[in-house]
Formats: C-alpha cells, structure tokens, sequence
C-alpha cells in the first residue's frame, strides 16, 4: 500500500518531464544578450545559441520601466542650488574658509615645528651612526646594534612626516 502512494505520482512526474510542452520555453544567448522570445530561425539568423546553463535567471524586458526617470526629460543645472559667487553668501562661505585654512596652518605649523624638534633630537642621539653606548651596551653589541638601528628607523619616519607636513602647508598656500 505504501508503495502504490509513491509509484502513482512518482510516474505522474516522470511522464510530465517527457512531455515537451511541460517543458520550459527555449532561451537563446545572443552574445551578452539573453532572449527566450526567438524562434529556431531567427535564433539562427541572428547567431544565437541555445542556452544551457542554469535554470535560474532573469530576462530583462525590452520595454521601459515606468517607474524610472529619465535625466534628459528633466534638464536641471548639476549645482541648481549653489548660490551664485556675488552673493551675500558667497562671500560669508569664502571668508569661512579662510578661517578654516588658517587655523589649519596654524595647527601644520604647529606640528612642524614639533616633529622638527624631535628630528633634531634624534640627530644629536644617533651622533652620525654612533651613539655613545649606555650602560648595558657596554657588555652587549647586540643591544647596541638594535638601539642604533631604531634611531635610524625614527630618523627616517620623522624625515617623512616633515615631508608630508610641508607639503601640506604648501597646498595650503
């Protein structure tokens, strides 16, 4: 009895598969392009070829969307609601950013001059490529090494953050 519940739909379905018009419609690939509204021959017109692959895709319709707007039926200026540069604001706009670029300097300069310091002091540290050795690098080389090494490192990024700082302040000018 269990058997006959599943051998009845069980050969429903596979006679169904057999019957092409249960089958799914053809869809011909035509370069980028995908149709299932071709025949044979106009698939073989255009050179399509039938497609094969997976069973789940989209078909973009070839009518428009109603729903989407169209840029060029609406023409506006891109900076529409930018007042023009005569204006009262205009002006107040201009002057803020001076503001703004000035404190900005103020504040690169600052750094400058911090960073420059702290190079300067690495400079007098590393004493040309020999520091004087601290106490534990008196029985210790290796330790020595790795100090001289690291001052050579922090003279390196201080010299690059100068350098980053300074071009800076000059687009800022």
């Amino acid at each position: 009895m269990d058997m006959q519940f599943i051998a009845i739909p069980l050969a429903w379905v596979i006679a169904s598969s057999l019957n092409p018009a249960m089958a799914q419609e053809r869809v011909y690939r035509c370069g980028n392009k995908f149709s299932n509204t071709l025949t044979p021959a106009q698939a073989q017109e255009q050179k399509c070829t039938l497609f094969t692959g997976s069973d789940k895709f989209t078909v973009v319709p070839a009518y428009p969307n109603p729903h989407r707007v169209n840029p060029a039926a609406n023409p506006t200026p891109a900076r529409a609601n930018v007042p023009p540069a005569d204006t009262p604001h205009a002006a107040k706009a201009a002057a803020d950013q001076r503001v703004k670029n000035d404190r900005l300097r103020a504040d690169l300069q600052a750094k400058l001059k911090k960073a420059k310091a702290e190079h300067s002091n690495l400079l007098q540290q590393y004493n040309g490529g020999k520091p004087e050795k601290q106490l534990e690098e008196i029985f210790s080389r290796s330790a020595y090494d790795d100090r001289v090494a690291n001052i050579k490192m922090a003279l390196d990024q201080k010299k690059a953050e100068i350098n980053e700082i300074e071009g800076k302040l000059k687009r800022l000018q």
